[in-house]
């Protein structure tokens, strides 16, 4: 089942594939902890698209922020640096603007400028991609939330609110599990 919300596109239900030989992903996809990712294809803030399964084989954070979040804007002052020192995809996926909005490509481009990331994805979404209760998307209760994906594009752990030395953490663990 494939839903197109704007610039979001989500594959989910049935199994996730990838046409990518050396990272098949053949399973039922989920959101929950253990659950291999739902594919998904986002704009960046290059409006270039992002899709997750082009990125098998790597660990990868996923934020789940938004803009007029004061822990989500601490989290984004590290990013590059998260990224850079662990040697893993850090994502962030800005869900709304100061306005509750989907933000625009101008602000998901301010964003990146503003906290000088300058390699890492920042993706635009919408709310349409969280979870209402339903589990058929993310369960985002606290801005921000982080998933941290492994290798396999499972769902490896959650993190709800910003604390740098638990997602450094959890981020190496999943490295070397």
């Amino acid at each position: 089942m494939n839903f197109l919300f704007g610039l979001f596109l989500w594959s989910c239900g049935g199994k996730s594939t990838t046409p990518d030989a050396e990272s098949p992903v053949e399973e039922p996809c989920g959101f929950s902890i253990g659950t291999t990712q739902c594919n998904f294809i986002l704009k960046d803030q290059h409006g270039e698209d992002f899709e997750l399964y082009e990125h098998y084989g790597s660990v990868i954070i996923l934020d789940f922020s938004a803009e007029w979040c004061y822990y989500c804007k601490v989290a984004a002052s590290q990013v590059q640096s998260i990224e850079d020192d662990l040697g893993v995809e850090y994502v962030t996926i800005l869900v709304e603007n100061a306005a509750g909005e989907r933000p625009s490509q101008e602000e998901l481009e301010l964003w990146a400028s503003t906290y000088d990331i300058t390699d890492a994805p920042v993706l635009g979404g919408a709310r349409a991609i969280l979870d209402d209760e339903s589990m058929n998307g993310w369960r985002v209760l606290a801005w921000p939330t982080f998933f941290i994906i492994d290798e396999e594009m499972r769902i490896y752990q959650k993190i709800r609110g910003y604390d740098e030395f638990l997602l450094r953490e959890v981020t190496r663990q999943a490295i070397y599990n």
